[in-house]
């Protein structure tokens, strides 16, 4: 399960870049740097977490996870890893709208409260079932909503 979503995670990242396409100014790029931090961190995390410690445990043949305290190792490292990543999603969350409603106006709103709303509850259930699930669907509605409220840029409007 891991490894086939290793791909899917950081398009929860790439879409805030973007939805910034063409965008200008500190807090765009703040927002860039933000989804950046969420794609590099929550990947280690689930590559850590998830891919190395199921490697681990299939491969020592040891009957349950919990008879090998290097599990506890790599959980704690990656779990570190993925607390970053995820407060890094909720701040390009936040900074994302912002910048999206110097173009569209309040028409961000909808969209806006629906991405920072689920990405904080992502921030407490990471993508654990069911409360993580239902925050990444929530994160992934918000910035279609977005989407629909900020038409892209014109060529050199900005």
């Amino acid at each position: 399960m891991h490894v086939l979503l290793l791909p899917v995670f950081p398009l929860l990242g790439v879409a805030h870049w973007l939805l910034l396409r063409g965008e200008r100014g500190p807090a765009a790029w703040l927002s860039r740097i933000a989804a950046f931090g969420y794609v590099t961190l929550y990947g280690a995390l689930d590559a850590i977490a998830g891919v190395g410690t199921g490697t681990l445990v299939l491969r020592s043949g040891a009957g349950d996870q919990a008879d090998l305290p290097e599990v506890g190792w790599l959980f704690g490292v990656g779990n570190s890893l993925g607390t970053a990543g995820a407060w890094c999603l909720t701040a390009a969350c936040v900074l994302t709208p912002l910048v999206l409603r110097r173009r569209a106006g309040w028409r961000v709103l909808p969209g806006a409260v629906l991405l920072v709303a689920s990405s904080w509850v992502f921030n407490g259930a990471h993508i654990y079932a069911p409360v993580g699930v239902l925050a990444v669907l929530g994160i992934g509605a918000g910035l279609v909503l977005l989407a629909l409220s900020a038409p892209p840029l014109r060529a050199g409007a900005r």
